[in-house]
């Protein structure tokens, strides 16, 4: 599929079933692109087509739960399920060694994928997100994950939860600046969490994150990252940790950046996205030949 389409759904492991975008099928370099709460595969929409034509091939897949990939298999969201689900997408595509590119808990997930399954990881591009395992997060995420259920009842209806998630990116929790979504694609991206199961499945990596909900094996996003990494972030993200650059020193010892992008946000796949094509070209220049 030469262009972002209809998500495939793929069989990735233990009965987990994820919604997956191809794009420049048939050679390049195998590039993994994950994207963050609370937005889906789509987020990457801007930038998929500009990556393929710099000679990757790219692969977007919906973390479980969210968009078209299904609810957890066994009831497990926290972020080492995820990170098997995108090995047992890479078993299924035939990588043995891919460049992954993430931000928010899809970073969490590339980074546990790295520790996990770092045979398989060359390298990472990690955007705006919370380094280490020791906290640095938003205080929301405590909320969505220790106190989910007296949430949901306090949003109500679906215009209660849509508007909850849609917060995130209108401005209003300042993720990102005013404006940097239109609409239709904040209906696009937050429409579905009408739905009261789709949004407390959405919870469920807060809920594991917190000790709220069980998890499929122990953590390792506090252990070093070994790997090359690139780390850019959108200054106008009001989630970022006051002390992210030393804590992108600690936890990626061969970190290049953090690289600062001026008036820019949380999303910045969708925000910068050929900032964003150039970034992951330019740091992964001697794996495209």
């Amino acid at each position: 599929m030469g262009e972002w389409g209809v998500a495939e759904r793929v069989d990735v492991a233990g009965g987990q079933v994820l919604g997956v975008r191809r794009v420049g099928v048939g050679g390049g370099v195998p590039l993994v692109l994950l994207h963050g709460f609370p937005v889906g595969a789509g987020v990457w929409a801007r930038c998929a087509a500009g990556l393929a034509r710099a000679g990757f091939e790219v692969v977007a897949p919906d973390l479980r739960g969210y968009g078209e990939s299904r609810p957890a298999a066994g009831g497990f969201y926290d972020v080492a399920a995820m990170s098997g689900d995108v090995a047992g997408l890479c078993d299924g595509l035939g990588w043995r060694r891919v460049v992954v590119a993430a931000f928010g808990l899809g970073a969490r997930v590339a980074v546990d994928l790295a520790n996990r399954h770092g045979a398989r990881v060359d390298r990472l591009v990690l955007m705006n997100h919370w380094p280490g395992g020791d906290g640095g997060e938003p205080e929301v995420f405590g909320e969505m994950g220790r106190h989910s259920a007296a949430l949901l009842h306090r949003l109500g209806d679906g215009a209660g939860r849509v508007g909850f998630v849609s917060g995130f990116l209108g401005g209003e929790r300042g993720w990102c600046p005013e404006g940097a979504f239109g609409p239709e694609d904040v209906e696009g991206f937050c429409g579905e969490y009408a739905d009261a199961d789709r949004l407390a499945g959405l919870f469920g990596a807060f809920q594991a994150a917190s000790g709220a909900r069980e998890s499929s094996g122990p953590g390792v996003g506090e252990r070093v990252v070994r790997q090359p990494v690139f780390v850019m972030a959108g200054d106008a993200d009001g989630s970022l940790a006051p002390d992210f650059a030393e804590r992108c020193g600690t936890a990626y010892p061969e970190v290049v950046g953090p690289f600062l992008v001026p008036g820019a946000g949380h999303f910045l796949p969708w925000e910068r996205p050929v900032v964003v094509e150039r970034a992951i070209a330019s740091f992964c220049a001697d794996l495209r030949g």
